[in-house]
């Protein structure tokens, strides 16, 4: 044993080390390409991981910092990076005109080109030579000159057409052709005009030049029998005229427009090229001066400024109905979560585990799906619920275009979508409470020992839920996508928007402004940074106390039992409680499982949507084999194709959740075991920054995450932006949070027997010996990656690549509205996830009950 054990000790000193060989080499070569490319902030960043990563694994007393290192590296490349490219970002004038730097603009701009004058063209014609053809040039110039070709095999349209149909590569002979001189034109007939049509696709693509002329100029087809000069429209200058001299400019860099014969240049206040006038000054540019796209360049505080000073810009009023929709979601799902809670623990009340069953049942849709079906069932003209208010009431209410009605369906649906993870925090809670109060729910009196106990936690908690609703723009992204819009504002904004998802849509809907919405976010992100951090030391302080399993402040504050109320007094009202209780429990459930059996009945009625009625007479399993994939046989013998690949985006979602699962995993687990062995203040500091880097608003990560993607597509094709690897990427801060959450569950409490000593190769086996900790970690990051959706949606773009959480959004389209192919979809993309959602419910449970078992009374 001590020989393998010091084998295990050199093999693992020899991946240290290869290691740090490894990562200087490709430190060194990224550093270069990025410092190539002038993006020094980048190198810098490199640089610094670098040394980090020699400081970690060059010393051996940074043992606990090495296992620590994979959840660092996700840090710093997956939130730090992303995040400093958003802050650079908003101090930028980005947009959807001013993507490209000035280099690759300037490329663009000297790639163009335009048709020289029709009085320097040619006549052209085709002569056929066998089964190839000569292509012939006549000058409308005097002294006539004739140019000819080489023999050249021109394609038909059907023929290229065909070729694409079978995927088979054409070649559109991409090097200019060399036209020679020739005394006379060809005897031989030329081809006609048909034959010069079906062949004309062809000729476009290629170019010839003259071998006669000096300044090598193109021709290109500009008609049936007419060919003229392609020159370049914009020139560089080497020598910048007279009258520049005195002006400004990065590198002096002057282009010239052969077409117009006007100067121009780079403007670094706009990021455009401009048009400059006698005196070397720029002018406004005509609405047919065209030199997009322009070029990013920085322009301060600018964007912060116009957020706070356009008034075309509703930033207060966004941000009040940001505060009063957290506000009133949170707290109206905490007090009808708690209150069920604490009623369904009392043990007189009959029927109380059917009726925690029945209550839970909005939590087996993702927050993706309850946001969609909600969609369909408050449409206002084929929504169900709107056919059975104007069956029973005579009212169709407008949910999307009205308001205070759209304010009022995303609460109610935010509350319905959040009370379930409320119900079963208080519930454990209860469970590890002190045993006396739990004698005292369990009769159904709620003391106020009950109240002492849940007040820190639950506003703990609470506090955090409120964190992360006001950063999260998936359910008004996908409910109602902000509407109805603000009237008389200059920017995408909505009555329903929250700061978080007018961000979104400043950037990925449409407007494509990302200076102002990187603003937007970083200025949102200062707003909460600060109390965000307060409340990450206070949880990262109770989970430290969770994990002493001291529960002796919850006894201190119970009070004593008067000797005049008996068991019996308790027991008798209790059952009138309970009764009680029952009278608008049963009616919640009933309604909380009313949109579960309506999507059931949906897949099955024939049609996509009812008109006049709920209920359809027509019943079919049309749906159910479209959503297989197979396609539907209908009466008149035509058959109806499936419209979307929905077994696919099953696929999708298990291959990104699993992938993401084993990549967070060990790198969650080990990084427990690593944070456990710091010292107490530095642990407790290293925790808060964990749980910091993973609470940063969402929009704020995604606009550098996205452009770090397309900056990794050019290099490496399926590891950027739509594609499932690029994805999982985008996934892997959430390694972050299983970090604390593996602290939590025990891992850090291994032994130090077990493991000193040990190489490191041994004691990552030995972490990932914890199966129960180690299966909860996999099976909730397998839920939260493969069931997200606002990331995904704009990550993944083609339709045979989408997650469930995208592909479910194709249904419901006004232009493509396909309510029953939905239900169905929505059925069977919810089997993996409320299975998965089920085990881990079963091991959270057990982890509770471990980590924080109730002590009695002394």
């Amino acid at each position: 044993m001590q020989v393998a054990g010091i084998k295990g000790m050199h093999l693992g000193r020899m991946f240290r080390f290869a290691y740090i060989a490894l990562s200087a080499v490709a430190s060194v070569w990224i550093a270069s390409g990025a410092l190539h490319q002038g993006l020094w902030w980048l190198t810098a960043v490199i640089v610094g991981f670098a040394l980090l990563t020699l400081w970690v694994f060059g010393l051996d007393k940074n043992r606990s910092w090495r296992l620590l290192y994979p959840a660092l590296a996700v840090g710093i490349w997956c939130v730090l990076l992303p995040l400093g490219h958003t802050i650079a970002t908003s101090f930028s004038n980005s947009s959807g005109a001013h993507l490209l730097t000035y280099e690759k603009a300037k490329s663009y701009l000297l790639a163009q080109t335009f048709i020289a004058s029709p009085n320097d063209s040619y006549t052209s014609a085709l002569y056929p030579d066998g089964e190839a053809y000569r292509l012939v040039l006549t000058s409308s110039t005097t002294p006539v000159r004739h140019y000819q070709s080489q023999p050249l095999i021109i394609q038909t349209r059907q023929s290229i057409r065909a070729n694409k149909l079978a995927n088979d590569a054409f070649d559109y002979i991409d090097e200019p052709q060399r036209l020679t001189f020739i005394d006379e034109l060809p005897v031989a007939d030329k081809a006609s005009i048909r034959e010069i049509v079906y062949r004309r696709v062809h000729l476009q693509k290629i170019t010839f030049i003259r071998s006669d002329d000096p300044q090598q100029r193109v021709l290109v087809m500009q008609g049936l029998r007419k060919f003229s000069y392609q020159l370049p429209k914009y020139v560089e200058l080497n020598e910048p005229p007279e009258f520049t001299r005195s002006l400004i400019l990065p590198d002096r860099e002057i282009f010239l427009d052969q077409e117009s014969k006007k100067y121009l240049a780079g403007d670094w206040q706009t990021g455009e090229f401009r048009y400059l006038d006698g005196e070397g000054a720029f002018v406004a540019n005509d609405d047919g001066d065209n030199f997009a796209p322009g070029f990013v360049v920085h322009v301060g505080l600018d964007n912060y400024w116009r957020l706070l000073s356009d008034k075309g810009i509703p930033l207060g009023q966004v941000a009040l109905w940001n505060v009063a929709f957290v506000l009133i979601v949170v707290a109206g799902a905490l007090l009808l979560g708690g209150s069920l809670a604490i009623k369904l623990s009392n043990q007189r009340l009959k029927g109380r585990r059917w009726l925690f069953v029945l209550l839970m049942m909005p939590a087996l849709w993702s927050l993706p799906q309850a946001a969609l079906i909600s969609k369909g069932l408050f449409n206002q003209n084929f929504g169900e619920l709107n056919l059975l208010l104007d069956a029973f009431f005579g009212v169709k209410p407008e949910w999307f275009t009205t308001p205070i009605l759209a304010k009022i369906m995303l609460c109610i649906v935010g509350v319905v979508a959040v009370y379930p993870w409320w119900l079963i925090v208080v519930r454990w809670l209860i469970q590890v409470a002190p045993l006396s109060l739990q004698q005292d729910i369990a009769v159904g009196r709620i003391s106020s020992g009950l109240l002492n106990y849940l007040k820190p936690r639950l506003m703990l908690l609470t506090v955090g839920a409120a964190f992360i609703f006001c950063c999260s723009q998936s359910l008004v992204q996908l409910l109602t996508y902000g509407g109805p819009d603000i009237i008389g504002s200059s920017v995408p904004a909505g009555t329903t928007d929250t700061l978080s998802s007018m961000a979104y849509r400043l950037k990925f809907e449409g407007y494509s402004d990302g200076g102002l919405s990187a603003a937007l976010s970083c200025g949102l992100l200062l707003l909460l940074a600060w109390p965000l951090y307060w409340f990450c030391q206070r949880l990262a302080i109770w989970i430290e106390q969770q994990k002493q399993c001291d529960d002796v402040g919850a006894t201190e504050h119970q009070p004593e039992r008067s000797p005049e109320v008996t068991t019996s007094h308790l027991l008798s009202s209790s059952t009138w409680r309970a009764s009680g209780n029952m009278l608008w429990m049963l009616p919640l459930a009933a309604l909380v499982l009313s949109p579960l059996l309506l999507v059931w009945y949906l897949s099955f009625r024939e049609a996509n949507f009812a008109v006049n009625a709920v209920w359809d007479e027509v019943y079919s399993l049309q749906h159910w084999w479209l959503a297989f994939g197979v396609g539907f046989l209908e009466a008149d013998g035509g058959v109806t194709p499936p419209p979307f690949p929905v077994m696919q985006w099953l696929w999708n979602g298990f291959k990104v959740g699993g992938l993401s699962a084993l990549l967070i995993t060990p790198i969650a687990v080990v990084g427990a075991y690593g944070l456990s062995r710091l010292t107490d203040r530095t642990r407790q500091r290293a925790l808060a920054g964990i749980l910091f880097a993973f609470l940063i608003p969402t929009s704020a990560l995604m606009i550098g995450s996205y452009r770090f993607l397309e900056w990794i597509s050019d290099a490496v094709s399926w590891l950027g932006v739509n594609t499932h690897f690029g994805l999982v990427l985008a996934y892997l801060p959430h390694a972050l949070l299983f970090v604390a959450v593996a602290y939590w569950c025990g891992i850090g409490r291994l032994p130090g027997n077990e493991t000193d000593g040990e190489d490191d190769m041994t004691v990552h086996s030995t972490c990932l010996r914890h199966r129960s900790s180690v299966a909860l970690i996999f099976f909730a990051s397998f839920l939260i990656c493969g069931f997200e959706g606002p990331l995904a949606s704009v990550i993944l773009q083609d339709v045979d690549l989408m997650t469930p959480a995208v592909g479910l959004q194709q249904y419901l389209y006004p232009c493509n509205y396909l309510w029953g192919d939905f239900a169905v979809a929505a059925l069977l993309t919810t089997l993996p996830y409320a299975t998965s959602l089920l085990i881990v419910l079963m091991l959270m449970n057990k982890q509770v009950i471990l980590n924080g078992r109730p002590k009695r009374a002394e």
